[in-house]
């Protein structure tokens, strides 16, 4: 993985993980860049993450209603703290906090 920082977040069609060289500018990652660096039932909770968001995405878009079935809040910063502790060497993970509007760096 040659970025150095990478954020838990959603967007629609995307992956749910963007990256960045200098945790300033993000760019969209994409999840077969974790091959290899983080196990592989990490990576399948990932995709599940992806596929609910977007799939709730869609849903909400239309019925007009925000669906509250998945906390998806808690589970980008469980995801960020997951992704944090096995990544090994030096990595900074992040994940975007909506109340904050801001990335937040898991500590």
């Amino acid at each position: 993985m040659k970025n150095k920082h990478i954020c838990v977040d959603m967007d629609i069609c995307s992956d749910p993980i963007f990256v960045s060289d200098d945790g300033k500018e993000w760019f969209p990652g994409d999840l077969d860049d974790l091959c290899g660096f983080v196990s592989s039932s990490l990576l399948n909770e990932l995709l599940l993450y992806q596929d609910l968001w977007d799939l709730v995405q869609v849903e909400e878009y239309h019925s007009g209603n925000n669906l509250k079935v998945i906390d998806f809040t808690a589970w980008t910063r469980d995801l960020a703290s997951s992704l944090s502790q096995e990544l090994s060497g030096d990595y900074s993970v992040y994940y975007y906090d909506f109340t904050l509007q801001k990335n937040v760096l898991v500590d």
